[in-house]
């Protein structure tokens, strides 16, 4: 070789080993891998679970194509913390995830993506709904993470769920262009709450909405199963399928997940199909999500993550191994961070299912499927020796769990995860150790609550609510949802007693100050009403609801240099947040900016264009600008929403303050349809002193001495 050759062949060798370095790794040779995870699946609504009455071809198919685990364990009936070990192999006491949104995972656990990537994987993931969205830490390791939620599914507090066609589409528009081998995880949200089929399975599946959404997204699985087979990847294609939880339908007490841990939230399908692996084998045992890292690493021949709970169970369909070892660990710490009721912990074997809680439960697994019998009551000290076995398990694990403390999220995103139905901590509740069988029951008026708010049903939300907070009188989330409920009917001294209550709770958070803020500006408390959400500034400085109410404290002020400031900074923090526009929106209606408002309220419909209250906001807008012909329209796009008390109020006051005749008619009508709310009352009564009518007036409000311009 001569000298310039040699020159080069070293250049060559330094310029490979640097590329190396920095992730330009020679690509695999290995097969792709699919991950698909479907949020809220229970296995036994499964028909290759003996779900007679499901209708799931496209997970059946891989069950007969493939390897099924028959007793699959979720580690947590949470999204966020079992997606983290699904893909870190630890069980949440040693990631450190334990519960949806308050938690992020640290940056030094090492994921499934990052060592995939590490290996020359092309790596994408496809999220169903904003619980993953990249800041809570998941992104670790992908190249693509499309947590993007605009434009689709809308639900209570913004876009934060699309459907599965949609998720369908966007992972296979990111496959067109994925360099092979990849790894690909797709995320399905639709068989969550609320279960709201699209056709023709809603039709389908009158009566059984929930099977109608799996039936759904087993289609839409199918789509994008078909469409690898069509491009030739699928025969070279690792396929995982696996949910995060599953569905309590009301089981033990229960109407959702996240309080309770038997097998109806916790027992998932596990299927696998491709490369490596057998067809139409069923595996016994109990085996737990926290083995799916290991397995695929195992398959693709990488090096395993160290230090995991996981293990490889791909001897386990060879007869090689067993795969029950010493049972499944699951916990849920929901019940303490956010009512201060006892936390729960399990250990799921083939023979039982034991559950440390205030009144320890132990199950015959194989006799008692449903688990309604606890063998504790029955028999106690027959099963001592178990439970003593149970328990030096669970210290195990738990000797080495991170903190359970959750950390700081914006309000923004607090609002946006409870239109999931999520109940989130900014610290634990009071402590009442409460064994959570026992606040299982309040847990459905609050439920009740929510729906009735989504449904804009105020009456009924507030009476449930009324009764959730005298039964659990420590409960923030209560005080606070009571809190809006108030708002929205204008009720705004007892709105701030109730946002006062939750602030006592937990003095650290930033939503209940932003809550109480809006309760004091709506009674005209204003310097109180500042007070509130500088303080909540103070507590979450890149808070985009923070921000927004900076807007108005600053506008109110005269400093509107400040407030364009604040209002740039929102958008930057939450650029697809329609309530976020909407409170933008709002906060500029309050000082007077009313273009600014309509421009913030338009922003806000073209995020989500079908949401009833920013319609309501648009027609009161578009009534004071003199934008009558778009008034209409808006009033219908805002439906049940626009005869909410407080918001009729303010298209009252509009035309009160253009003295058209229409505002008497709104205000008569409030005071019909609401006589328990004073403001139309007061409203009319300053509206006919304006027009002269000032006996009239004085029969409405006590008296002629009353001022003309209070409160419009």
């Amino acid at each position: 070789m001569n000298s310039k050759r040699l020159v080069l062949a070293v250049l060559l060798c330094a310029a490979v080993t640097s590329c190396n370095r920095i992730g330009f790794q020679t690509r695999p040779s290995g097969p792709s891998v699919l991950l698909v995870t479907i949020d809220t699946l229970r296995a036994d609504h499964v028909g290759a679970y003996q779900a007679t009455d499901a209708r799931t071809p496209t997970l059946d198919a891989i069950a007969r194509e493939g390897v099924r685990f028959e007793t699959a364990i979720a580690p947590t009936p949470m999204t966020l913390p079992s997606h983290t070990s699904i893909l870190t192999a630890l069980y949440p006491p040693h990631h450190g995830v334990r519960d949806n949104g308050g938690f992020r995972l640290d940056a030094k656990v090492e994921t499934l993506a990052e060592r995939m990537r590490g290996a020359g994987y092309t790596t994408g993931a496809v999220l169903g709904a904003f619980v993953l969205a990249k800041r809570f830490g998941l992104d670790q390791g992908f190249e693509s993470y499309d947590d993007r939620m605009t434009g689709q599914r809308a639900v209570a507090g913004g876009f934060l769920e699309r459907s599965a066609s949609a998720v369908t589409a966007s992972a296979l528009a990111w496959l067109e262009r994925a360099p092979r081998p990849f790894f690909l995880w797709v995320h399905y949200y639709d068989p969550h709450m609320e279960h709201e089929p699209p056709m023709p399975f809603a039709a389908e599946f009158r009566g059984r909405p929930y099977d109608g959404e799996i039936a759904y997204v087993d289609a839409e699985l199918g789509r994008l199963l078909a469409e690898l087979r069509a491009s030739g990847d699928l025969a070279e294609t690792l396929v995982v399928v696996t949910a995060d939880h599953g569905e309590s339908l009301g089981e033990h007490g229960e109407l959702t997940h996240s309080y309770t841990l038997y097998d109806a939230t916790l027992a998932v399908p596990l299927l696998l199909r491709g490369p490596g692996v057998p067809a139409g084998r069923t595996v016994s045992g109990v085996v737990s999500s926290v083995d799916i890292a290991p397995t695929i690493l195992s398959l693709l021949a990488l090096d395993p993550l160290p230090g995991v709970d996981g293990r490889d169970l791909a001897s386990s369909w060879s007869g090689a191994a067993d795969p029950v070892r010493r049972g499944a660990y699951a916990e849920t710490l929901a019940t303490e961070l956010h009512h201060g009721w006892s936390p729960l912990f399990a250990v799921r074997t083939p023979d039982h299912h034991y559950v440390r809680a205030p009144r320890p439960e132990l199950y015959d697994a194989r006799r008692d499927t449903a688990q309604l019998r606890n063998l504790l009551v029955a028999e106690p000290q027959a099963h001592g020796s178990a439970v003593a076995a149970f328990e030096e398990r669970l210290d195990d694990i738990l000797a080495g769990e991170a903190s359970r403390r959750a950390a700081q999220i914006d309000p923004d995103t607090r609002r946006r995860l409870a239109g999931l139905g999520y109940m989130l901590p900014e610290q634990p509740a009071t402590a009442t150790g409460m064994d959570p069988k026992d606040g299982l029951a309040w847990m459905g008026r609050y439920f009740d609550a929510v729906n009735a708010l989504n449904d804009h049903d105020l009456d009924r939300a507030e009476g449930e609510l009324v009764e959730l907070v005298a039964g659990l009188p420590a409960s923030p989330f209560a005080h606070a949802l009571l809190a809006r409920v108030l708002l929205l009917r204008g009720l705004s001294n007892r709105a701030a007693r109730h946002a006062e209550a939750a602030v006592a709770l937990v003095p650290e958070s930033a939503e209940y100050h932003l809550i109480l803020g809006d309760a004091r500006l709506q009674a005209r408390h204003l310097e109180a009403a500042e007070e509130a959400y500088r303080v909540a500034l103070e507590f979450e400085a890149d808070s985009p609801t923070a921000q927004a109410a900076m807007v108005w404290v600053e506008a109110r002020a005269g400093n509107l240099r400040a407030a364009d400031a604040y209002a740039q900074r929102a958008r930057e923090l939450a650029p697809d947040a329609p309530e976020l526009m909407g409170r933008l929106g709002g906060f500029w209606e309050q000082v007077g900016h009313y273009e600014r408002a309509l421009a913030a309220y338009r922003d806000a419909l073209r995020l989500d264009p079908t949401n009833p209250e920013t319609h309501m906001h648009l027609a009161i807008q578009c009534a004071r600008l003199g934008e009558e012909e778009r008034v209409g329209p808006h009033l219908a796009g805002a439906g049940p929403v626009a005869e909410i008390p407080h918001l009729r109020n303010r298209l009252g006051i509009v035309y009160a303050a253009k003295g058209d005749p229409r505002a008497e008619t709104i205000f008569r009508e409030l005071i019909r349809r609401h006589p328990d709310y004073p403001t139309a009352r007061r409203n009319l009564a300053v509206y006919l002193r304006k027009q002269g009518r000032h006996a009239e007036a004085a029969s409405l409000d006590g008296g002629p001495t009353r001022s003309a311009t209070r409160p419009l």
